[in-house]
């Protein structure tokens, strides 16, 4: 089935549906934010209620997107005894959506759509959008609203221009494609406030953020064997740094555009016991690497999380 048809039968059941509820996965990009939000807009616009379900709230500097305080991170909204239809974006499976217990737990059964650009992508609704040709998911939601021939304001098209720009980090990543060019080009015809966004996604780093990106470069490892450059985060790091999420975001990605190596690994303790992994790589499929790990993610992007702490054993960090 093409993605039209299947595109055609998600918007005859999200149409159909009464309350129907959008789900972004933890730590929420600006792809996931800008998919949700921009659809989140578009009910709305058409007088259907909607709302954003995220395990985590999203950093602040998303604030400027549309319907952003449609976001509930409140479990109880699976309650709703209205709730009839549930939408993941952004997701490969529930688990990184942050609902696999929430949905184990209810006494309810909920019809699960799933719209998604990732290639360990599970599959798991009763009706799967999955591209992983595409470059984000917010550059599916672009064609689903065009297959549909619905409208797109200005609004929309900002967030949805917000979610591809993050996922090819500015169109400098691989995931960059002639379609997701000629879909951004046709967002800001759509009347897209591309200043809007350049100041709240790129103009963002706090003194915190780039005091941390510092101590993160002292630590800046090579595996020339593996052609591999490995950075460290420590969890006394981030003390007295206040907006955490916004200091650690992105040190992947700015490493993987200024190294020239293969494979670039960020890894970060985090305060409850575990270690954070976040791949980038330009040549290597890294989302295989995070899929053993227990993780997953994009070709290009990936990441994981396992158990246990830093420490350097004879000169190298090792995860104890």
């Amino acid at each position: 089935m093409n993605q039209e048809i299947i595109s055609q039968k998600i918007f005859d059941r999200i149409k159909s549906a009464k309350k129907p509820l959008f789900v972004i996965h933890k730590k929420p990009d600006g792809d996931a934010l800008g998919s949700a939000l921009a659809l989140v807009h578009w009910l709305e616009s058409e007088g259907k209620p909607a709302r954003v379900f995220c395990r985590d709230f999203p950093p602040v500097h998303y604030e400027f997107l549309p319907r952003f305080n449609r976001i509930i991170t409140e479990e109880k909204v699976f309650q709703d005894p209205e709730l009839d239809l549930v939408i993941v974006l952004d997701s490969g499976d529930l688990f990184y959506a942050g609902v696999q217990d929430i949905l184990t737990r209810t006494e309810r059964i909920f019809s699960i759509i799933n719209i998604d650009h990732h290639a360990t992508n599970q599959h798991y609704g009763e009706i799967n959008l999955v591209d992983s040709s595409a470059s984000s998911t917010a550059e599916m939601i672009f064609n689903f609203l065009k297959y549909n021939r619905q409208p797109i304001d200005k609004h929309m098209a900002t967030a949805l221009l917000a979610g591809i720009l993050t996922d090819t980090t500015n169109f400098t990543n691989p995931g960059t494609t002639v379609g997701s060019m000629r879909v951004a080009s046709q967002l800001i015809a759509h009347g897209a406030r591309t200043n809007e966004i350049s100041r709240h996604l790129l103009k963002n780093k706090s003194i915190d953020a780039l005091r941390l990106w510092g101590k993160t470069l002292t630590r800046l490892e090579e595996n020339k064997k593996l052609n591999m450059a490995i950075a460290v985060i420590k969890r006394e790091d981030l003390e007295g740094i206040e907006a955490e999420n916004e200091a650690i975001e992105g040190v992947a990605n700015f490493l993987n555009s200024l190294l020239v190596v293969e494979l670039v690994l960020v890894l970060r303790e985090t305060e409850d016991g575990f270690v954070k992994g976040s791949l980038r790589s330009t040549n290597v499929d890294v989302s295989r690497i995070a899929k053993a790990l227990g993780g997953g993610g994009h070709k290009k992007a990936a990441g994981f999380t396992i158990k246990g702490r830093l420490e350097q054993v004879d000169g190298k960090w090792e995860v104890v």
